[in-house]
């Protein structure tokens, strides 16, 4: 890597110190495993300077680490600018440079830069999981950004000052040859511009680490004792109260004032607002005579600079007064105006802690308690209930439909639908009860000192009014609820573990038909303590690689003959055994670890696809299911394209499978990635067809070749009048779009027979041919060869 370093290259400890604290903060609000704060050093080497503190950050313990060129930073500051990486698991840029960012998958880090605009480095937050970045984290990180560049700012400025010392030492040495008269007077200016300079050092840090209010008190008071003024503060107009100025800190007479707010009509603050700075040398009173405060502080002399924020509005003022003409006022005005500029940033630099703060406890858009809030009420509450032995509970409110409004009507419509619902939440629980965001379409509630029959009322009371209509930007909407409920003693000794059961209780009621509450119950604990078993078996084994593929035919049902197959993950735990996929596929689909197990099947399908064709066997095209987690991973198109393109095949030895159901609730978004694969040559299968409600003009502006009827409606074909009048429809929907059909799950003669009858031309089923192995396969596909030749 080829950046520039610049000049300054010894950073002080007190900013070292200060960065620590920030990118600490910036860990925790996150919830980030590392924040960094990286920097060119003179070699021009990308290095480590600050690092977040925590045995889950890999830098912690590598101090000035060096971050090679795969490195995100290394992009940040390469290319344009900001840069955002939520999963580089699912992202073909950064799958293969996990290694080099320390298996770190989620990154989103900002360009730092001197005034020059040379690089600096970066400021970065990376976690191990995924990780969404909303516009308000992403603004976050931009101030503080900003923060740090303004650190900067100071150290350029006290290399100015070191410049300004020795230009007046030269100035001196000048004159003294020329005007011994002066020399005296010259000697005085020196002094004073060292003292000057004592000032200046301490206050362009922060001083001794002070930072805050602290900050600001030290700067008007060393102001005042240095320029003789008796009286100067800093003060703040906010914008509730533009007629109002407050002070931050005042130093008068010797001691200091209580914070307090006085009129600007009629100061002379009123003018530097304007955005210049004010010098009356003397004759204060008669220029003001109406101000109160100048008349009960008996001053005569001013001296204001204005302080700005980030747009470059006025938002307050750095001032002196005297109560006789000040000395030297213009040297007062030079050092108060480039003090303005780190006072200013102080100022911005409180105000941002202030908001993440708030940002910490309140959800953005709602305003209700977070996560976070949520998970520390909740501990206290269970201590309280511990201690008083009393009952709490935990609600878990899931929207059903959510996802289909913010698909269909956008994310403006979502978020004011987000706004309503939480209103009526709020509006259905007890005074004491807390309701708070966990994210998306995710509330829970606490509710203390309560027995089931309230618990129920309360819930009850949630369904009824969020079955009412809600009207959201012009749309009349209606969503349901899921509730879960875990009661505490009981369900869960902690805040995450009463959480988790309250989480498990939701999925309950969702199985059960949605629209309703469950309570957490010893079978759905079971069900969870399995779920956990197995979510912990089934990563080692994607990570061992212990999945297998078998392959299930695909007939004519005219003359048996193959014309097809579809490759089914299977999974053989060495200590729980056999895993039925309808068990374990679920789970990763909730837990996130899907993806890993597409990867693992596509990898062995492509292996298995190369034998066979080296083996010169006459390979029909193979059907792989893709999770709508996978398909929406972004660029996966493109990404398997390239898988085939590596191996030398094509799109057509592959088919795209995927379930009705997911393409449905993915809306717009799983259309344009259906339209991406079908461009790269993919042939698209809809699995489990007639089970997804999609409607006729939705299936119209899919670009698929094949539809699959649902197992469900062949298994009782042969006797069951319904059944038969879907699969009817079906295929006759079918052969008017052209589409190829399907029937899954063939086990008998007599269901074959009423599929011929029905015009069906192609099945799979254990009827034909149970999945089969890969060599089993192998050998099926060399028998069809034979056949064919003879």
């Amino acid at each position: 890597m080829d950046f520039d370093a610049p000049a300054i290259r010894h950073i002080p400890h007190l900013y070292l110190a200060k960065w620590q604290k920030l990118v600490d903060m910036l860990a925790e609000l996150y919830g980030a495993e590392a924040a960094l704060i990286n920097r060119v050093d003179p070699d021009r080497l990308l290095r480590v300077q600050v690092a977040s503190a925590g045995s889950g950050n890999p830098f912690a313990a590598e101090p000035d680490a060096i971050l090679g060129a795969d490195a995100y930073c290394a992009s940040v500051l390469a290319g344009p600018g900001a840069l955002a990486v939520h999963d580089a698991e699912q992202d073909a840029q950064w799958r293969p440079r996990l290694a080099a960012n320390r298996q770190l998958r989620a990154y989103l880090g900002v360009p730092l830069q001197w005034p020059d605009k040379s690089s600096y480095g970066t400021l970065c937050v990376l976690s191990r999981g995924a990780a969404d970045y909303p516009e308000a984290m992403r603004a976050l990180l931009w101030q503080m950004k900003r923060l740090i560049e303004s650190d900067f700012r100071a150290l350029y400025f006290v290399r100015a000052v070191d410049r300004r010392k020795a230009s007046l030492e030269t100035l001196i040495q000048e004159r003294t040859a020329e005007l011994q008269q002066v020399n005296a007077r010259l000697a005085r200016e020196l002094e004073q511009s060292r003292r000057l300079e004592e000032v200046l050092r301490e206050l362009a840090v922060g001083g001794a680490g002070s930072y805050g209010e602290a900050y600001f008190h030290q700067l008007v008071e060393q102001l005042a004792r240095l320029f003789g003024g008796e009286h100067a503060f800093v003060a703040l107009v906010e914008p509730a109260s533009p007629k109002q100025a407050r002070m931050l800190a005042c130093y008068s007479g010797g001691r200091w004032l209580e914070e307090s707010s006085y009129a600007l009509a009629d100061m002379p603050c009123a003018e530097v607002l304007a955005g210049q700075s004010l010098v009356v040398a003397e004759g204060l009173a008669q220029r003001h005579p109406r101000a109160a405060l100048l008349r009960r502080l008996a001053a005569d002399s001013y001296l204001g600079v204005p302080l700005f924020d980030l747009r470059g509005q006025a938002i307050g003022v750095l001032a002196m007064l005297g109560k006789r003409r000040l000395p030297d006022s213009r040297l007062a005005r030079e050092l108060m105006e480039l003090l303005a500029g780190r006072a200013s940033t102080e100022i911005q630099r409180m105000r941002v802690e202030q908001h993440l703060r708030r940002m910490a406890h309140r959800d953005d858009l709602t305003g209700l308690p977070n996560r976070a809030q949520l998970l520390k009420r909740l501990e206290r509450a269970i201590a309280q209930a511990q201690r008083e032995r009393h009952v709490l509970a935990v609600l878990f409110i899931d929207l059903d439909n959510f996802k289909t409004i913010n698909d269909t009507l956008g994310h403006e419509v979502g978020d004011a639908l987000l706004i309503a619902v939480s209103l009526r939440l709020f509006g259905c629980l007890r005074d004491n009860d807390t309701i708070a965001r966990l994210g998306g379409d995710e509330f829970a509630a606490l509710m203390e000192n309560i027995d089931a029959l309230q618990v129920s009322a309360v819930c009850e009371r949630i369904v009824a009014a969020l079955s009412e209509p809600l009207y959201c930007r012009g749309h009349e909407l209606f969503v349901s609820a899921s509730i879960g409920i875990s009661q505490y003693p009981g369900d869960g000794e902690d805040a995450t573990g009463l959480l988790r059961a309250a989480d498990a209780a939701m999925y309950r009621a969702k199985e059960l038909g949605r629209n309703q509450f469950q309570y957490f119950a010893k079978d759905i604990k079971q069900a969870l303590q399995r779920d956990l078993v197995l979510l912990t078996q089934l990563r080692r084994a994607i990570l061992q690689q212990q999945l297998t593929v078998a392959y299930q035919p695909k007939v004519r049902t005219a003359d048996r003959s193959l014309v097809g197959a579809e490759a089914l993950v299977r999974w053989h735990d060495p200590t729980l055994g056999p895993i039925a996929p309808a068990e374990f596929i679920p789970l990763a689909e909730r837990s996130g670890v899907i993806a890993g197990i597409g990867e693992l099947v596509l990898g062995r399908v492509i292996g298995d696809l190369l034998r066979w064709r080296a083996a010169g066997l006459p390979v029909p095209p193979i059907a792989i299911n893709v999770s709508p987690r996978q398909l929406l991973s972004g660029g996966f198109a493109g990404w398997l394209h390239a898988q085939l393109q590596q191996q030398g095949l094509g799109p057509d030895c592959l088919i795209i499978e995927l379930t009705e159901g997911s393409l449905i609730e993915r809306g717009a978004a799983g259309l344009k990635v259906l339209g991406e694969l079908s461009a790269q040559g993919f042939s698209i299968s809809i699995d489990d067809f007639g089970t997804g409600y999609s409607s006729l003009s939705y299936l119209k502006r899919m670009p698929i070749s094949e539809l699959k009827i649902d197992r469900s409606f062949v298994h009782g074909i042969a006797d069951d009048g319904d059944d038969q009048a879907i699969a009817s429809a079906i295929l006759s929907l079918a052969r008017t779009l052209g589409l190829t059909v399907v029937a899954e799950g063939v086990e008998d003669l007599r269901q074959l027979q009423a599929l011929c009858s029905l015009g069906c031309s192609v099945a799979q089923g254990d009827f034909f041919h149970r999945p089969l192995e890969a060599a089993e396969f192998a050998a099926l596909l060399e028998g069809a060869g034979l056949r064919a030749a003879g």
